[in-house]
């Protein structure tokens, strides 16, 4: 590159950097490894970037969108059902029911319920197990409709 072109690129980052745009946030790199965008379609508690292109990988589309605080989604209908995408406008926002920061400008799937909902009871620690468990749900069977059913095992002790 010539030094006129390396002045003309630093100048055009400059000015850019100038209205907060900065390439170290703007990258089109993929930020995941191929294990771990082939658990994008997975809920976690913890925000996860697979990439702008994260909902056409192949386990996400199988599985009918990316999973809880997975992203890169640019719309709800990246997002499996029930989940809706949190469009982030900056490096290091807060997702609901997500653990971490945002990465650079990238969106997120997230539960519009409160986490205390019992449909969300597979994200639930022992800890939230005891302090939202409802017994009027557990009879009406919403746990076991939300993959949460009794296995007979008390595996998180309440006091």
């Amino acid at each position: 590159m010539t030094k006129l072109a390396v002045a003309i690129v630093a100048a055009a980052v400059g000015s850019a950097e100038a209205f907060g745009w900065h390439p170290a946030f703007h990258s089109r790199k993929p930020t995941s490894t191929d294990a771990e965008k082939a658990k994008a379609h997975l809920d976690t508690k913890t925000l996860a970037t697979h990439g702008y292109d994260a909902h056409t990988l192949a386990n996400v589309q199988k599985h009918g969108g990316l999973g809880m605080c997975q992203g890169d989604c640019d719309s709800d209908s990246h997002c499996r059902s029930g989940l809706k995408c949190y469009h982030s406008s900056w490096h290091g926002n807060t997702v609901t029911g997500c653990e971490g920061k945002t990465h650079r400008s990238h969106d997120y799937c997230y539960s519009p319920l409160k986490l205390s909902d019992p449909k969300r009871c597979q994200e639930w620690s022992c800890a939230e197990w005891c302090q939202f468990f409802d017994q009027a749900a557990e009879d009406a069977g919403v746990y076991k409709a939300n993959g949460c059913g009794d296995d007979g095992m008390d595996t998180c002790a309440c006091n």
